[in-house]
């Protein structure tokens, strides 16, 4: 079983100040992909708890007002979570970039750029929501 560990510093991938994240750069669009990817497949082996898993589906739109109401009414203390922010919408040129950059990743990883692409298509159904 092969393991994957990517070091970030929280507070720079919060604020979308992560430069280039390497070879899977697309621009903007690759953020947002990366961070929907890790709260999906997260597992938190020690350290804070994740806190986007505390912010209910429909307050996503006021993510950061939703967090600050919760850390103003004590329910939550700062230090005890990892905030990497919510996850803000696509437009519909980034999805068609985005499936471009899919492509381009199909020739080293078709099997992976496949899954992405069908992942990008199903969020496409649900655009603009």
């Amino acid at each position: 079983m092969e393991v994957s560990f990517f070091l970030i510093d929280e507070n720079r991938f919060r604020h979308n100040e992560s430069g280039s994240l390497g070879g899977e750069d697309c621009g903007s669009t690759q953020h947002i992909l990366l961070l929907d990817e890790f709260y999906r497949t997260a597992v938190r082996l020690a350290g804070k708890r994740i806190l986007w898993n505390m912010v209910p589906c429909d307050e996503e739109e006021h993510y950061d007002d939703y967090v600050m109401g919760l850390y103003a009414q004590g329910v939550l203390t700062p230090n005890e979570w990892l905030d990497l922010g919510g996850l803000s919408s696509l437009s519909a040129e980034e999805y068609f970039g985005a499936s471009l950059w899919q492509l381009y990743k199909s020739i080293d990883s078709p099997y992976k750029a496949v899954l992405k692409t069908l992942l990008l298509e199903a969020y496409s159904w649900e655009y603009p929501q």
